[in-house]
């Protein structure tokens, strides 16, 4: 309950707390109060626009109302945030523009695009290949900005690769797989060995199923 005023970038109060400095439990309680503050109606203000409620109170929207939402509860939080805007690309398919977040962690700048995870999620699995990408690797799929944004050059903290669940060897994966395999959790991961061909993906495939086995359970992909 003290620290639950602390920011990340350590202009909060009571005692200037700063990053990883914050204890998780209050920075939970931190999101917590953001996220009541925001869709609820106070004596000082309104709760915010329909655009902002519909992803937090209901779960849904479009990716403009999305990445309001990041940027308001990172700057609840004092973790530096804009919006992002590409246009669009009527002939190869792309009709409308889209709308992402840019972070800025550790004195780096990164992509984060919470639509395009939603996107990749089924149920309960949440998915993080959009997180705290470079430049490079968001472009892949992405149109250009259409305004001038900060340039994310640092490729070496995307999520996957900061949980070690992102794979230069075959091997590795097989021993990651027996891991998830005896806690019976969902293995999602990211493979940098190289090109995914055909073969590689079907090797990839059979070590997963080996891993099952040796566990005594059947991998379904």
């Amino acid at each position: 309950c003290r620290w639950h005023h602390e920011r990340y970038d350590g202009k909060g109060y009571p005692d200037g707390l700063k990053g990883d400095d914050i204890p998780i439990s209050a920075q939970v309680v931190a999101l917590a109060d953001v996220y009541d503050a925001l869709v609820s109606d106070r004596v000082y203000k309104k709760a915010y626009s329909h655009e902002i409620i519909g992803p937090l109170g209901q779960g849904v929207g479009v990716c403009e109302g999305i990445a309001k939402s990041v940027k308001v509860l990172c700057d609840a939080l004092g973790i530096w945030c804009v919006i992002a805007l590409c246009g669009n690309c009527p002939e190869k398919g792309i009709k409308y523009r889209h709308t992402w977040n840019i972070v800025k962690i550790g004195g780096q700048y990164y992509h984060l695009d919470a639509t395009f995870d939603n996107t990749l999620g089924a149920g309960a699995q949440i998915r993080y290949d959009y997180f705290n990408l470079c430049d490079k690797s968001v472009f892949r799929d992405h149109q250009p900005l259409i305004a001038p944004a900060p340039e994310c050059t640092d490729a070496q903290h995307f999520y996957y690769r900061e949980k070690k669940l992102s794979f230069t060897k075959v091997e590795d994966v097989y021993k990651r797989a027996l891991q998830t395999a005896k806690k019976g959790k969902t293995f999602t991961f990211h493979w940098r060995g190289g090109y995914l061909t055909r073969e590689v993906f079907g090797e990839l495939l059979e070590q997963i199923s080996a891993a099952g086995r040796e566990r005594g359970k059947s991998a379904r992909v």
